[in-house]
């Protein structure tokens, strides 16, 4: 892929934006940014949290990484070059749910272009998580 790409489906969503972050060329909805040009070969996606973050590190590492100054944020940086659209897509639609206001969402929720066509990544790290037994309650004898 490559940033006009990326630009194309993220104007799909309702109320994005074109606009810059830092000088550089970002998108956002209602001023909130949800993806970010970081140089020709990468973006930055806005994550719901670092768990999120963790799983696509684990999970896709061919497309997604960090670099020190994103650690412990909510955020990631994706190879464009390995980027599908597919994939794309679901980031910049999970980047609006998050960022986009409580109003605008309440406005658009039946929208069909912001049906996730994958399982938020916060259940799949739920999932895989190790399961623990359940802690004992005390009984108190009278």
């Amino acid at each position: 892929m490559q940033w006009p790409q990326v630009c194309a489906l993220a104007l799909k969503l309702p109320e994005v934006e074109e606009s810059t972050s830092y000088g550089r060329p970002a998108l956002k909805v209602k001023g909130k940014g949800i993806c970010f040009w970081n140089n020709p070969e990468d973006v930055v996606f806005q994550l719901e949290n670092v768990d999120e973050q963790q799983f696509l590190l684990e999970t896709q590492p061919d497309v997604y990484y960090i670099t020190d100054h994103y650690i412990g944020w909510p955020s990631i940086r994706a190879r464009l070059k390995k980027l599908t659209a597919a994939e794309c897509d679901l980031r910049l639609k999970r980047a609006w749910l998050i960022k986009a206001p409580k109003a605008v969402q309440k406005k658009y929720a039946g929208d069909a272009s912001l049906a996730l066509n994958a399982a938020p990544a916060k259940k799949a790290v739920k999932k895989a998580a190790p399961k623990q037994a359940p802690a004992k309650k005390s009984v108190r004898k009278k």
